[in-house]
């Protein structure tokens, strides 16, 4: 302290707590402490072994890096995660897209059938269908299909078999059609942002839950998948040519998936 009155050098101390001060303000988290300890400790070091006159010096120099490490490494991860979340937005954008909006029901259907589908299981699925019957209509069976699909099937893979099962014991053949009608519009408003696809993880995974509901829903059941409905021929030579089957390939295997179901489509048959 007196010989920063008399206009000397600071000491090693004076000089490490100066550092933790300033580093401090520029760091929030666990590893920016650590990286300001470790500047610290290296005016420290620089003013013990280094002349008066130089010691300053050294430490800012020092304290200027430690700052340039830190930004830069804080700059290159956050576009990884803006990336991510723009990505995931997108894919939510795109099933929200006003060509698929349908009418929706009163607020005690709509509650009701998110309350069923929270609490639907193996087991309980014929007297949750019979409840589900009860209370929707035929005219809001379009409705109906847009919340199973956009909302169940393109992100519950593992509860595919669960919804095929209830749509079995309901048994209308228009809640059928529905439902593969909207999982046909869904893929067909997704792969218009294909581009996107190939580089977005989440939007790839969409695409294949939905190519596997698909299949379990048509093929599965012995039912042809139409090229109104999916043309996989076409969106094979497509994507080959345009170099998109990182994103088009796996949702098409998704699709065939459900031929080990079927009776009607296996090999040696077409």
């Amino acid at each position: 302290a007196t010989a920063a009155r008399a206009g000397g050098a600071p000491t090693a101390a004076s000089a490490a707590a100066a550092a933790n001060t300033n580093t401090g303000s520029l760091f929030s988290n666990a590893n920016a402490n650590n990286q300001a300890a470790a500047t610290a400790a290296a005016v420290a070091g620089a003013v013990t072994n280094s002349p008066r006159e130089g010691a300053a010096g050294a430490g800012a120099g020092e304290a200027d890096a430690a700052v340039h490490v830190a930004s830069n490494t804080s700059a290159s991860a956050a576009p990884a995660n803006s990336q991510f979340q723009f990505a995931a937005a997108s894919v939510d954008q795109l099933l929200n897209d006003p060509e698929l909006d349908v009418p929706a029901p009163p607020k005690n259907v709509s509650d009701f059938v998110a309350a069923l589908f929270n609490s639907l299981v193996r087991d309980n699925v014929p007297a949750k269908t019979d409840e589900l019957m009860k209370i929707l209509p035929a005219e809001h069976y379009a409705w109906f299909a847009s919340y199973l699909v956009k909302v169940r099937a393109s992100k519950e893979m593992n509860y595919h078999e669960t919804y095929s099962m209830m749509l079995h014991h309901a048994n209308k053949s228009k809640l059928w059609e529905c439902v593969i009608n909207t999982t046909a519009e869904c893929l067909r408003v997704l792969l218009k942002s294909v581009d996107q696809a190939v580089v977005s993880s989440s939007h790839r995974t969409v695409l294949k839950n939905l190519g596997f509901w698909l299949g379990e829903i048509t093929l599965g059941r012995n039912k042809p998948l139409t090229k109104k409905a999916l043309n996989t021929e076409n969106l094979l030579l497509d994507a080959f040519k345009n170099g998109r089957l990182t994103a088009v390939l796996p949702l098409v295997c998704k699709v065939m998936e459900a031929i080990k179901k079927s009776i009607a489509f296996k090999f040696p048959k077409p």
